[in-house]
């Protein structure tokens, strides 16, 4: 350890010793508390009611509690390393409540760091039952460009348990110093207090739902993470032990490398951390996960299943395979199987399927199966989950995945999900083919003129629509006027469509009376 880590780390033991007298904030709902220090903005998590499917995950710490916590934020700014909230620099303003977020606004070296810390969305639920945790700093003071990283690094504990392995979708489990890098960053992980009966399970989401996705993620041990607030040599040969102990001490540092920013401009970086909703099955060697929201939002409806191979010889083949309840479908391009060959021992693997609802509403089952063989002898496992629907042809817009984007406004942006159900909801009231029929006037023709020219429109507007919602899917965007715009085109002309149908009809109904 460094003179200067052991400084810092000896100055955060006295400040511990002192937290009987700390103060703090809480924002939370029936399903989790996230609480913040008022002196350091370090923050904690921990259920209320959790996972409603779990009984015995109530009041459970998620993250280590005890004040002032030990999740900490290191920034990176012109290669100099600084702790979030310590005196390296100062609170403009102090950590404070507007009943939705807790936020604070903390200055070093002339740089603005914003936190703020909301309940959200839960991806495997539908509920509210993850803390969003966001970061803007902005260069405001300085008159150079000036770079700039963030390392969030997450001090897992889960009731009174660390995890010894972390799951990573498709990866099987971690149970030592790992490392993911930019492309193999995965879009989420995930860990349990117990692998063997797991009764508090948390997800780290890295991808989509309001999260940036990170340059890299580590999983290590706690005393290892926090000795290196930055630079991390990977040992594969260590697990998540503390130096020198027996007792398992295991976190999670995400990484968002420094980019450029000049003044006036500001960068975004966001996590997602909070309740894993996943039903777990058991047969012999295999073991399948099966994770969909309880409460559906809208759609599509994400269906993931996690398969761990347990036995001690390889698989030659796993198959999934989807059994859909009725009135479903999948999304175009998707298949219900899906196969994949040779899985090694502890290895997991994971089908992710999209469901479109049509026009059903109330309560379903879902069934997913896997059917691995070994040696040409094959063993099966089912999996099943209930979820609910409480809206018809709800179309749903998903949340942009966020990159570390530069921009002079920085805006805080949201899925524009009621303007997109009121743009479908014009489309799909619209005549879907046209039918012919004789025209016996002047006035008619020139009616259904207008009409035809008021289609072609209609259309042009569609299409754009249908291309800009292509790019919203898979960019950060920084103007939604421009869907804002489409939505009143398309209300506007459908009203005047049928100002003219109506009035084409009345033509005729004059001409028949005549």
């Amino acid at each position: 350890m460094t003179q200067k880590h052991f400084f810092f780390l000896f100055s955060f033991i006295l400040f511990i010793g002192s937290s009987a007298f700390a103060k703090s904030l809480e924002i939370s709902n029936d399903y989790i508390k996230a609480t913040v220090d008022y002196d350091t903005g370090s923050f904690a998590l921990e259920t209320i009611e959790g996972d409603l499917g779990m009984p015995y995950d109530n009041n459970k710490s998620l993250l280590y509690k005890k004040l002032p916590p030990t999740t900490i934020t290191t920034i990176s700014i012109d290669n100099q390393i600084y702790v979030f909230g310590s005196e390296d620099g100062n609170f403009k303003k102090k950590p404070y409540s507007d009943g939705k977020k807790i936020s604070c606004e903390w200055i070093v070296n002339d740089v603005s760091v914003v936190q703020e810390i909301s309940l959200a969305e839960g991806p495997s639920t539908g509920l509210p039952d993850n803390m969003l945790l966001s970061y803007r700093i902005a260069n405001k003071y300085q008159d150079k460009t000036v770079k700039v990283g963030i390392r969030v690094f997450l001090d897992i504990v889960l009731g009174d348990k660390k995890p010894r392995a972390f799951g990573i979708p498709g990866k099987g489990n971690v149970a030592s110093e790992t490392q993911f890098y930019r492309e193999n960053v995965p879009p989420f992980w995930f860990c349990f207090d117990n692998y063997d009966n797991p009764t508090i399970r948390v997800q780290g989401t890295l991808v989509g739902y309001g999260a940036t996705r990170p340059d890299k993620i580590i999983f290590a041990s706690w005393d290892r993470l926090y000795d290196n607030p930055w630079d991390f040599s990977i040992d594969s040969s260590k697990d998540f032990k503390r130096g020198g102990s027996s007792t398992y001490d295991s976190a999670v540092a995400l990484y968002f490398d420094p980019i450029s920013i000049g003044k006036g401009q500001s960068a975004y970086f966001s996590t997602l951390y909070g309740v894993y909703g996943t039903s777990f099955f058991t047969d012999r060697d295999m073991l399948l996960s099966l994770s969909v929201p309880k409460e559906i939002k809208g759609v599509p409806i994400p269906v993931s299943a996690n398969f761990v191979n347990q036995a001690k010889k390889p698989l030659d083949r796993l198959k999934f395979e989807l059994l859909l309840p009725k009135g479903f479908k999948l999304e175009e391009g998707q298949s219900n199987i899906i196969e994949f060959v040779k899985i090694e021992t502890n290895v997991s693997k994971m089908a992710i399927w999209n469901l479109t609802s049509g026009t059903v509403k109330g309560n379903f089952d879902i069934k997913v199966r896997a059917t691995g063989w070994q040696d040409n002898y094959s063993n099966s496992i089912e999996a099943n989950q209930s979820f609910g629907i409480d809206f018809v042809e709800n179309l749903g817009v998903p949340v942009p995945t966020n990159t570390n984007a530069v921009n002079t406004a920085a805006p805080v942006l949201k899925p524009v999900e009621s303007q997109k159900n009121k743009v479908l909801n014009v489309i799909s009231t619209l005549p879907k083919e046209k039918k012919i029929v004789p025209l016996r006037s002047e006035k008619e023709k020139a009616l259904q003129k207008q009409i035809d020219e008021l289609d072609k429109q209609i259309e042009g507007i569609n299409k754009k629509y249908q291309i800009w919602m292509e790019i919203y899917k898979n960019t950060y965007i920084t103007n939604v006027l421009f869907i804002n715009d489409l939505g009143k085109d398309l209300t506007r002309l459908e009203e005047e469509l049928k100002k003219q149908e109506a009035e084409l009809n009345r033509q005729k109904l004059d001409e028949r009376e005549e």
